[in-house]
């Protein structure tokens, strides 16, 4: 893939992608009135995740009225404990009576330390109704803090995905936005996806701005179920990367130059409806090393 062609694609269709984009007109909602609307619901839902040293690793608030959806979540800094950034979603009617995430918002730390409508980055989705209940997102317009009270959205740039025949994603690239000054053009950068006959993700490739590979991961595949611990707003993608890897492999590097793999083997603790609450990585045998502990809270069924 040669993700430099397709931003210089996506720079002349901008006009022509948004203009195909339906239901932009919705009213951004919170957590109220959402009872009319089909809200879907994981049979565990993630509630902490830390690591050997019984320190957070991410932390998950949901909403009170509508404990199926996510309000926002925590990442810690692995050493200290403390919270080193925070993801919040506000959620607004989708087609076919159902709930989508409308827009998002990321601080650096916790969010509470922020005055009332500050933010670092703010992102909103842009979808198509295709029926039936289905809108697939199309792209998100991603925003920086301006400062500014009357005008605190300044337009940075924007992410584009594409899927295949088979509905899952593809492609995803960023396009920054260089005509203004918050512009940068090696923020840009463009993901691939791949998947087994089972539609499950494999691996998944990153390309920087200048389309050279500098990360992937792929997956040898267990039947367990992990939580997204990053959670995403796309349905496609978190059912095809629900499943916990039994072997990872990365790219190792010499300088900032990719040199060679590193492999990783998982050992898991399942609870009774196959979601891992125990990761272990295994260095040889019988040499292993807790590495995270999850804790969830599941339907009764």
């Amino acid at each position: 893939m040669k993700i430099r062609n397709i931003f210089l694609v996506i720079a002349f269709a901008v006009p022509v992608i948004f203009n195909s984009c339906s239901n932009d007109d919705d009213e951004i909602i919170d957590d109220n009135p959402l009872r009319d609307l089909i809200i879907d619901s994981e049979l565990c839902r993630v509630q902490k995740v830390i690591n050997a040293n019984l320190k957070n690793v991410f932390t998950y608030q949901y909403l009170p009225k509508y404990p199926e959806l996510l309000d926002f979540y925590y990442e810690y800094d692995p050493l200290s404990g403390q919270v080193k950034a925070s993801h919040k979603y506000i959620y607004g009617p989708a087609s076919g009576g159902r709930v989508r995430v409308d827009t998002s918002f990321y601080f650096i730390g916790d969010l509470y330390m922020f005055p009332a409508g500050q933010f670092v980055n703010a992102y909103v989705y842009h979808y198509t109704n295709y029926g039936d209940g289905f809108d697939r997102l199309d792209s998100v317009e991603v925003f920086f803090y301006t400062g500014f009270e009357d005008e605190p959205f300044g337009h940075k740039g924007t992410i584009y995905y594409e899927f295949n025949e088979k509905d899952l994603l593809e492609t995803e690239f960023y396009l920054d936005r260089v005509d203004t000054d918050a512009g940068n053009f090696r923020d840009n950068y463009g993901i691939e996806y791949t998947y087994d006959t089972k539609g499950r993700l494999t691996e998944w490739n990153y390309y920087n701005f200048e389309d050279r590979l500098t990360y992937y991961e792929k997956y040898e595949l267990t039947d367990y179920l992990k939580p997204n611990y990053k959670f995403t707003v796309i349905p496609q993608l978190a059912w095809a990367n629900r499943f916990a890897p039994s072997k990872l492999t990365v790219p190792r590097y010499v300088g900032s130059a990719i040199s060679g793999t590193s492999v990783y083997n998982y050992r898991y603790q399942v609870n009774s409806k196959k979601y891992i609450v125990e990761k272990v990585v295994i260095f040889s045998p019988g040499v292993e090393q807790v590495l995270e502990l999850i804790t969830y809270e599941c339907r009764n069924e």
